[in-house]
Formats: structure tokens, sequence, C-alpha cells
């Protein structure tokens, strides 16, 4: 289950807000799967990967964020390839797959598309720390720790000045409470989505 919250996930966000690295793993996929289209898709799904802590979260211990997301996406677009769902083709002059290869940077629309995933997932946390924040004053400064690299309890509890206990107490309210704002949020949009269907049909009824 998808966790913004948790430790590997904030990391790994705050990895995905630099231009650098987006762009670096972008001609990656898109190098991959042979369109920056189909780029786009295969970099939102390793993005839900690794924000998963219980599939492909992150861990700094074992090497950089890059190499992480690079074979998360590889694994992907093989995935892809064995299950027949798109046509994933070599570059251009026939080299193997596994060897690196410059692509061009990604257009304009699919750069736009992943970063209104990224922002999806910072509005996400932003909904989560409004949720906690009151009960837990630690929660933003707890996150912001997190997403810069620290997540030794004993480590992050003496950068915040409280018990370790309250570190504890913060980083499972956050757990706890990330599902259900993301449920909040797909069922606000469901009820969206809806809304405008019925508003398209009555003006459909009505001409």
């Amino acid at each position: 289950m998808l966790d913004f919250a948790a430790p590997s996930s904030t990391r790994a966000l705050a990895e995905l807000r630099k231009q650098d690295t987006y762009a670096h793993l972008m001609k990656f996929a898109a190098w991959r799967c042979g369109s920056t289209a189909a780029a786009e898709d295969l970099l939102s799904d390793a993005t839900f990967e690794i924000c998963d802590p219980a599939r492909r979260p992150w861990d700094p211990a074992r090497g950089s964020f890059e190499s992480h997301m690079r074979t998360v996406v590889r694994d992907l677009a093989r995935a892809r390839i064995r299950a027949g769902a798109g046509r994933f083709e070599r570059a251009h002059d026939g080299a193997g797959l596994d060897q690196e290869w410059p692509h061009p940077a990604p257009d304009a629309e699919a750069e736009l598309r992943f970063k209104r995933d990224r922002e999806w997932m910072r509005e996400m946390a932003e909904r989560t720390l409004a949720r906690v924040q009151d009960g837990y004053p630690f929660a933003r400064p707890l996150f912001e720790l997190v997403s810069s690299g620290h997540d030794k309890p004993a480590e992050l509890a003496q950068k915040l000045g409280c018990p370790v206990e309250q570190v504890y107490a913060t980083m499972d309210a956050l757990k706890r409470h990330a599902p259900q704002v993301r449920a909040e949020w797909e069922r606000s949009e469901l009820e969206r989505m809806r809304s405008r269907r019925q508003g398209a049909n009555r003006q459909e009824a009505a001409r």
C-alpha cells in the first residue's frame, strides 16, 4: 500500500524534486521503452513502486537513488514486455537493452504530466501533515528531516529536541493517517467526476 509518509517515500520524493535527477531518469526510461510518452507512464509506475514500503522502497545504504530507480524502471519494462502490455524497442542502432544510451530530454508534455504526479504526492503529504500536526507538533519538522535523509529515531529525537518515544508516535500517526487522506481524496475525485458527468448529461438533454 502506498505510504507517502514512510521515511523511504519521503526520501524518494525529495530526490524526485531535483530537476537533474528527474531529467536523467526520464532519459533512461525513454531509452528503455522507445518513446517519451511511454517513459512518462513507466517512470510514474516506478515512482508508485518506491512509495510502497512493502514493494520497492529506496534504502540509501544500499545504493544511490538514481541507481535504485533505474533498477525499478528496468524491471517494470521487462515485466511489460513479458506481459505483452506494450512495444518497447531497442535503441535505434540495435544496442542491447542493458547498455547505457543517451536520449533527448523528455518533451514538455511528458515533463508536465510527471510534475503533476509529483505535485499530487506533495499534496497528499501536506494533507496528512495538516491532519496530524495539532496532536503531533513535531510532525512537519520530522517529515522535513526524514525527507532530507535522516531516518534514525535517536538522531531525529536529538535534532528535534524531543523524546525518542515522541518520534515513534509521530511517525506512527503519519503512517496511520496517510492512507485515510488518500482514500478521502479518491472519494472526492470520484464525486467530482460524477457531478461533472451529470452536468454534461443535463446540458446534452437540454439541447
